[in-house]
């Protein structure tokens, strides 16, 4: 055990012997932030060593790590960095979170008193990341179609898995008219439904229930009862989305009421 690598969570800096191995400097930083980890740090790391004495660790903590937002300040290195500019530095950029949304958007969408499953199948449908028929065919090709096993459509997208598989499409028109005023959805407003630009309909008064809980609620019960049917063998139709969606949404009315 002559070679110690000790990282304090508490400011994120590396002290290291000067022996430490280069594949753990790899595994700990460069697997997890392929994209975002200096060039010349990945450098430093694969520089063989010359000899035992060689400085390996000495080059890792000096290399500089270049802030965009600040192009003309001294760049720091691991071992100056304070643990705020690190973090800065290793984070995924935002760019791609922002196509789909404001910042603010993104903060209430994160701060929202949703089910947490419901939060994730949100984002992944905001960032095309769910297993439809047509992903399955198309990018892990495991199947030999992309139609959708419920109503047979040509092809099913998230739209269409979600929203517009005719059975789930009626669901999500009588749970709405059921908890919001308005009664009649178009394909593209159904749609819409995900997107964090788009106002979602205020419930009725006489429910204790967000627009955002009363639309994650649905959400949810949507993907509980397809993966149900897909997983379980489960019978899929309609009244049965809805008994998943009215039971999820009265979970939370009473957990509003509590709160």
């Amino acid at each position: 055990m002559g070679d110690v690598v000790r990282l304090n969570a508490r400011t994120l800096k590396l002290e290291l012997q000067p022996t430490i191995l280069v594949n753990l400097i790899f595994t700990t930083f460069h697997e997890r932030f392929p994209f975002w980890l200096s060039d010349l740090v990945v450098r430093a790391m694969f520089t063989p060593l010359l000899s035992v004495g060689d400085d390996l660790a000495h080059r890792i903590l000096y290399t500089p790590l270049p802030d965009a937002t600040q192009p003309r300040a001294r760049p720091p290195t691991l071992n100056t960095a304070s643990s705020r500019a690190l973090r800065r530095y290793i984070q995924p950029p935002l760019e791609a979170d922002r196509l789909h949304g404001r910042l603010e958007q993104w903060k209430r969408f994160w701060k929202a008193r949703i089910p947490h499953p419901a939060r994730t199948i949100w984002w992944r449908a905001i960032h095309g990341k769910i297993a439809t028929g047509q992903f399955r065919y198309e990018t892990w090709r495991v199947v030999d179609s992309p139609e959708c096993q419920i109503c047979l459509a040509p092809v099913e997208n998230i739209a269409h898995m979600l929203f517009l598989c005719p059975q789930k499409r009626l669901a999500w028109t009588t749970y709405l008219a059921e908890y919001t005023n308005k009664s009649q959805w178009t394909d593209a407003e159904l749609e819409d439904l995900t997107s964090l630009s788009r106002r979602i309909p205020s419930p009725k008064q006489q429910h204790n229930i967000t627009a955002v809980q009363l639309f994650a609620c649905g959400l949810l019960g949507i993907w509980r009862c397809h993966y149900a049917f897909a997983m379980d063998g489960s019978d899929f139709s309609t009244q049965v989305c809805l008994s998943h969606m009215r039971a999820h949404i009265r979970r939370t009315i009473a957990q509003n009421s509590v709160e």
